[in-house]
């Protein structure tokens, strides 16, 4: 039996999307300056960045004691399970820094520098959120 190919490769024009589309459709109308399709792609990151902060929070909790079950069921060490999870904790951060940016980029673009201090004001969602980006920060760097 021969090789069966995919029913996208016979469309006319979809040539450069079967390797998920970035060289195709989004790449170029980047590079002639698409405006919309740039906002999107800052959407995106600020989705990836906060969620992947949250779901690598998993194993930064599992890995904070001393004593856990993870450390002896895999048989490593409290030297190098404490470096794991001093790595664990750092990625985070930067997650959560790169995810508080793209949010305050996205919130500048659509309602200014007037409508970001607003919502800072405002919402107690936003202030918890910076406050807690701010001390990790601070807790990175060990000042606190």
């Amino acid at each position: 039996m021969g090789r069966v190919k995919a029913p996208w490769a016979f469309r006319k024009g979809r040539k450069n999307e079967r390797h998920g589309g970035y060289r195709g459709r989004w790449y170029y109308q980047v590079i002639q300056g698409d405006m919309d399709v740039i906002h999107e792609g800052e959407y995106f990151l600020l989705m990836r960045t906060g969620v992947m902060a949250v779901v690598n929070m998993i194993p930064l909790f599992v890995c904070m004691a001393r004593n856990n079950f993870v450390g002896h069921a895999v048989e490593v060490g409290f030297d190098i399970w404490n470096l794991f999870h001093r790595w664990i904790g750092r990625v985070v951060v930067l997650e959560s820094v790169a995810h508080m940016l793209a949010w305050t980029v996205n919130k500048v673009d659509q309602a200014g520098w007037e409508g970001l201090g607003e919502a800072l004001r405002v919402s107690r969602f936003y202030q918890v959120g910076l406050m807690v980006c701010f001390f990790c920060v601070l807790f990175t760097f060990k000042l606190c």
